[in-house]
């Protein structure tokens, strides 16, 4: 629960463009649920994305339809 409360911390200094140039801290650890919490990590950027360009997203889930 610790290392989620520090990946929420680092979301919000993260950059769009940067976000996977480095790994969040606990990813570098020897964690058996690293990984986990590092597609929590990834999880929680890509949905700040969504809310950060809604028109881009709903566009793109639009055409998508369009082309079925």
């Amino acid at each position: 629960m610790a290392a989620l409360a520090e990946y929420l911390q680092v979301i919000p200094t993260v950059s769009t463009n940067v976000a996977f140039s480095r790994p969040p801290p606990a990813v570098t650890q020897n964690s058996p649920h690293s990984l986990l919490l590092f597609f929590i990590y990834a999880l929680v950027v890509e949905v700040d994305k969504l809310f950060r360009f809604p028109r881009l997203f709903f566009s793109t889930i639009s055409s998508v339809f369009e082309s079925i």
